[in-house]
């Protein structure tokens, strides 16, 4: 299974997976910037004279921590998505599942294999732009921001959530068929706090039941939920005024067992279904 592991993390730089990488590490430099956006000069530059605006540092570095996790909780997903999708039926297609199965190399330690290489990949992008929002945030305020570090720990749930999803669509479907899925499956998920706040505040039964079902089936929100904990972000800044509707739920501990029971099902339920699938 090591070997396997090695040859999909070589297969990702194959791939030119990297280029991807390096694009999204630009959108971290160019968080080193954003602060400037907070600074304006008057009214469309008509009076040089009036004050300019300056946010608090601290609040400087909420955004700017924000928008990094922003950036991270979206491309992990999609890469772990690009990936994972032809994985496993991008073998069985190109005719390369039946060698590889003809070494001492069985199914599960294929599977396995895949997974833990493709996660691998995406430990190492994650942790480098960690490394790029920590430094754009130490640039501004000069402080240790262990913060940005528990939520990028967290943030690493994003990718083994869709590296197991795309994996478990790769065993049954072809591979354009398998990211489609996958990419729908994201979107469930994304949009699953919006349903149940949209329907406490329009007092729509059907949206808080499609918002919770769809917690459920992806839960990509509990690990969004506990990604802004770790990371100090405060939507509402301080001012718990409006609608409560509109905060996101509480974390609780109980976040942890659901994704640890939906993540090690999945990958049973996916080597069960590989298992069966034919090789040909």
């Amino acid at each position: 299974m090591t070997t396997l592991i090695r040859l999909t993390i070589k297969e990702a730089i194959r791939r030119r997976f990297f280029i991807g990488v390096l694009l999204v590490s630009l959108l971290f430099i160019g968080i080193m910037y954003l602060p400037h956006s907070f600074e304006r000069r008057g009214r469309l530059r008509r009076n040089p004279q009036r004050p300019a605006i300056v946010l608090p540092v601290e609040t400087q570095v909420q955004l700017m921590t924000h928008a990094g996790f922003i950036v991270i909780n979206f491309f992990g997903p999609m890469l772990a998505i690009v990936l994972s999708a032809g994985a496993l039926s991008g073998e069985i297609e190109k005719g390369t599942l039946i060698p590889i199965l003809s070494k001492p190399l069985t199914r599960w330690q294929i599977f396995l294999g895949r997974w833990c290489g493709i996660v691998a990949v995406l430990a190492v992008t994650l942790a480098l732009w960690a490394g790029l929002l920590w430094l754009a945030v130490f640039l501004r305020n000069h402080q240790a921001n262990a913060h940005v570090w528990r939520g990028a720990a967290m943030a690493l749930g994003y990718p083994i959530l869709f590296t197991t999803i795309a994996l478990f669509f790769s065993t049954f479907a072809t591979t354009p068929f398998a990211m489609v899925l996958s990419l729908f499956a994201w979107g469930v998920g994304w949009q699953a706090n919006t349903m149940r706040a949209l329907g406490e505040v329009f007092d729509v039964d059907t949206l808080r039941l499609g918002g919770t079902i769809a917690g459920y089936l992806v839960p990509s929100q509990r690990l969004g939920v506990w990604v802004d904990k770790l990371s100090n972000w405060d939507p509402t800044f301080g001012f718990r005024a409006g609608n409560p509707a509109f905060l996101p739920p509480e974390p609780t501990t109980s976040d942890f067992v659901y994704l640890a029971l939906y993540v090690g099902g999945l990958l049973a339920v996916g080597l069960w279904i590989f298992q069966r699938r034919d090789a040909m």
